[in-house]
């Protein structure tokens, strides 16, 4: 193998791809980088034992085909400090025998030798049914609302380890949830029709991929059976799917029984929770929530620990029937402080069912929060 590459589009792909490699296990550690003469373009390529593979084509003068996998960090902190004005880099593999062969890259007068590896890179042989484009604005707003409620070590429900996304009609909805709490948000489209298609993505990618996108402005999505592909610009990351079937945390509550909601100041119900969690125990996190017609709402920690209690007094007042009724307060505390609006609507109904958390005026995001028992 043998190619010449422009710095800034190594330096480009490589920073990105960066982020899919695992030091803990070996095939993890590593880049593929794959040269094709007949395209004029290399490949570069990261995995990990998680499933997931990121790569990118970079234009190139291709000179030899063939290919090589290096150590991916070592590729990554030396592209890094390479002076910005350097000339084309050269890479080109040495050693006709496993035990010599090496990859060379030169830069000017400069020769860095890296070992290369003699393992299996994974490359899924799958062809993708269907595809489209999605909205940078929308992908961002339905991961940032619903992709990170997911569970954790769930032995019973091992698809609430990942994100649903489902496709119906106009309808694109993410949806995650741990069966004791739930995100949903969608965004509906004029102009597609989809199949109606149900897929769980493992939380990792989500998140991975999640803390990329304000790099990006352009995001594709690809599914087969078993993988999805989300195309972010120039590169792709290809994920197996959680092959499960996904519960429907909307049964966590009923919503034809009447309820009734009482709207908060986002930022005050945050500050408040704040200053509760620092005194409930660290097993349930109980708040309690005393309703009573026409009173101001109270507030209560419940310390099981201790017996301790500390109680706030908001300035919202109730107008539904009397309930008394127990949430946990790290978990309403996230949704707060995820949420971005001045108000958050909670629609209480029965203590037995999930509390409805959402923006005002927005129905197409909204959480579930499960009750705790109070007695």
């Amino acid at each position: 193998m043998k190619f010449k590459a422009d710095l800034k589009d190594i330096v480009d792909v490589v920073n990105k791809i960066n982020k899919v490699l695992n030091p803990k296990d070996e095939i993890g550690k590593t880049f593929l980088i794959g040269a094709d003469e007949d395209k004029q373009k290399i490949l570069i390529s990261a995995t990990n034992s998680d499933g997931l593979i990121a790569y990118a084509y970079v234009s190139a003068e291709v000179i030899k085909e063939g290919e090589a996998i290096i150590e991916g960090k070592l590729l990554y902190n030396l592209v890094r400090k390479l002076p910005k004005k350097s000339p084309e880099l050269l890479f080109y593999t040495t050693g006709k025998r496993k035990s010599d062969k090496s990859l060379k890259l030169k830069v000017s007068k400069k020769i860095y030798e890296f070992d290369v590896f003699d393992i299996d890179f994974p490359t899924p042989k799958t062809r993708f049914q269907w595809s489209f484009d999605v909205d940078m604005i929308d992908f961002k707003l339905l991961l940032e609302s619903a992709g990170w409620l997911f569970g954790s070590k769930m032995e019973e429900n091992t698809a609430c380890e990942g994100v649903s996304f489902e496709f119906k009609d106009n309808t694109f909805e993410v949806i995650s949830t741990d069966l004791v709490k739930a995100a949903f948000c969608k965004v509906e489209y004029d102009d597609i029709e989809f199949d109606k298609t149900k897929i769980v993505i493992p939380s990792k990618v989500i998140k991975l991929i999640s803390e990329q996108l304000k790099n990006y402005e352009e995001v594709e999505i690809f599914i087969s059976d078993e993988f999805i592909k989300i195309k972010l610009d120039n590169i792709n990351f290809i994920s197996v799917l959680i092959p499960d079937k996904y519960p429907d945390p909307r049964k966590l509550y009923n919503p034809k029984k009447k309820g009734h909601s009482a709207l908060f100041d986002r930022l005050e119900l945050k500050k408040s929770l704040d200053r509760l969690i620092l005194f409930t125990d660290k097993i349930r996190q109980l708040v309690t929530w005393d309703l009573k017609l026409d009173k101001p709402i109270i507030l209560t920690s419940n310390n099981i620990t201790n017996k301790k209690r500390s109680v706030e007094e908001l300035e919202e007042y109730w107008g539904g029937k009397p309930l008394f009724i127990g949430l946990n307060c790290e978990k309403l505390l996230q949704i707060c402080k995820k949420s971005k609006s001045k108000e958050l609507r909670l629609t209480f109904r029965q203590p037995e069912d999930a509390v409805v958390v959402q923006e005002p005026d927005n129905d197409n995001t909204f959480y579930l929060l499960t009750s705790l028992r109070v007695d």
